[in-house]
Parts: C-alpha cells; structure tokens; sequence
C-alpha cells in the first residue's frame, strides 16, 4: 500500500504544522532526556528544534516515497551524531532523544488521523520504518 497516497491528506496536515511539530519534539527531548536537558543557552535549544523539523521533513519524504532513508538524506543525522560524541554526550541520551522524537511525530500524526485509527495505525508502523 501507498502509504503517502493514501494518507496525504493526514500528511499535508502534518506538514503544515512542521513548526509547531519541531518546537513540541524539541520541548520533550529537553525536557525528558537529562542530557540534554543540561546544555544550557539557548543557541542548544535552537539546535534541538531545527534537528526535530530536519527529522520530520525526511519523515513525510520516506513515507511519500515508500522507501527508507539513505546516504545523502541522513547526512545531518551523522554530523549530529558526531558533534554529540565530540562533545562527550551519551550515546544513550542521543538515542533517546531519536525515540522522543518518535513518539512526538506519532502523537501528531494519532492528532490528525482523528477517528481514522487505521491511518493512524499505518502511519506508525512508517515511524518505526524512518527510524534512522
């Protein structure tokens, strides 16, 4: 099934809350992965947001296209991932982070879908399917 086809409509919603989307998955990660939650200023805060939204553009691309992320697509997520080891943090906070995420683009998507379970149910499954 053509996920991205037959669930554009939920999708175009979702892209156009990308902003409000990014800033919520930003705000948990803060808030739920102590980690992070230390880095103080807000320059790291910024970060986390613009990372979340990256995040949720290459979503709506994989789930449009049918297929998962590769090469090019995830560049951001590795020099992310390298920043995070140069500056010592956990590699156990950075993959919590990428579930928090997760579950915040789930929850936005369970928001849109309304009383279509089944979309919602479906467009899950492509959250674990993106997981880069």
């Amino acid at each position: 099934m053509d996920l991205g086809t037959v669930h554009n409509p939920l999708l175009e919603a979702f892209e156009a809350r990308l902003d409000e989307i990014a800033a919520r998955t930003a705000r948990a990660v803060l808030e739920e992965v102590p980690a992070h939650g230390a880095v103080p200023g807000p320059a790291f805060a910024g970060e986390v947001r613009e990372h979340s939204r990256r995040h949720a553009e290459l979503f709506l691309a994989t789930v449009r296209s049918g297929r998962p992320p590769a090469g090019p697509a995830l560049a951001f997520v590795r020099e992310r991932g390298a920043r995070r080891a140069r500056e010592l943090l956990p590699l156990d906070a950075v993959l919590h982070s990428y579930l928090v995420g997760q579950r915040t683009f789930w929850e936005a998507l369970v928001e849109e879908a309304g009383d279509d379970l089944g979309a919602a149910l479906e467009l899950t499954g492509a959250t674990f399917a993106y997981s880069p």
